[in-house]
C-alpha cells in the first residue's frame, strides 16, 4: 500500500508520518517512511534552494522536484512496495503543484507535468487541514532557520493551491487533533 501525507509547512506531516510508520510496525505491518525532497543529492540541491542558498526560477524548481521524485520512486518507493511494505511518503507531487505554482505555471499544469511521468498513484492520500496562521505559529516556535515559503501569505496561497489539485479521493484530517488522534484517524482507513 502506498500512502501519501500532504499539508502546508507546520501542519504536522512529518510527525504524523513518523508516528504512523511506528504504529504500523508495532502492529506487525511492515512499513517504511520516506519524504520528498529526498536525502539523495537531488534532494539536497532542493534543500539549498529552500534555505535560500541558491536561486531557481519556477521552471527550474519544478524540474528539480520532478527529477528528485524520479529518484524517490526508483530508489525508495518502488523497492519498498516490491518488498511488500506499506510506504508512507511525507509530501508528493501535490506539494510541488501547490508550492511551485505561479503566474507562469498553474497548480493544475504542474500536477499534469507530474502525472505525465506516470509516477505511482497513492492508494490513500491524507491532507492535514490546518489554518495557515496556526501553521505559521508552529513554524515560528521552531529554532530552525525559516524556509522561503514560510510566511502567512505564502502558506495561505499554498493552502488554497492544495485545494485546487487534491483529488476527490483525498481524506482530510483535522490538523487540530492530537498526534495519537491523527494516527488513529489514518489507521481507520488503512486497516480495513
Amino acid at each position: 500500500m502506498f500512502i501519501v501525507i500532504e499539508g502546508i509547512d507546520g501542519s504536522g506531516k512529518t510527525s504524523l508520518s513518523n508516528n504512523l510508520v511506528n504504529k504500523l510496525n508495532e502492529l506487525g505491518k511492515s512499513s517504511a517512511r520516506f519524504s520528498e525532497p529526498t536525502s539523495f543529492e537531488s534532494g539536497k540541491y532542493i534543500r539549498k534552494f529552500l534555505k535560500g542558498d541558491i536561486l531557481l526560477s519556477k521552471k527550474e524548481q519544478i524540474d528539480a522536484f520532478i527529477f528528485d521524485r524520479e529518484i524517490s520512486v526508483l530508489k525508495n518507493i518502488k523497492p519498498a512496495l516490491q518488498d511488500n511494505k506499506i510506504v508512507v511518503l511525507d509530501r508528493y507531487y501535490y506539494s510541488t503543484a501547490a508550492y511551485q505554482a505561479s503566474e507562469d505555471f498553474s497548480p493544475e499544469e504542474i500536477l499534469n507535468l507530474n502525472l505525465e511521468k506516470k509516477f505511482p498513484k497513492p492508494d490513500l492520500l491524507f491532507y492535514i487541514n490546518i489554518p495557515p496562521e496556526l501553521a505559521y505559529k508552529r513554524i515560528s516556535s521552531r529554532n530552525d532557520q525559516k524556509e522561503i515559503f514560510e510566511s502567512i501569505d505564502e502558506l495561505t496561497k499554498i493552502n488554497s493551491n492544495f485545494h485546487t489539485v487534491l483529488p476527490s479521493t483525498k481524506i482530510i484530517l483535522d490538523g487540530l487533533l492530537s498526534e495519537n488522534e491523527l494516527v488513529n484517524s489514518c489507521l481507520k482507513h488503512i486497516l480495513i
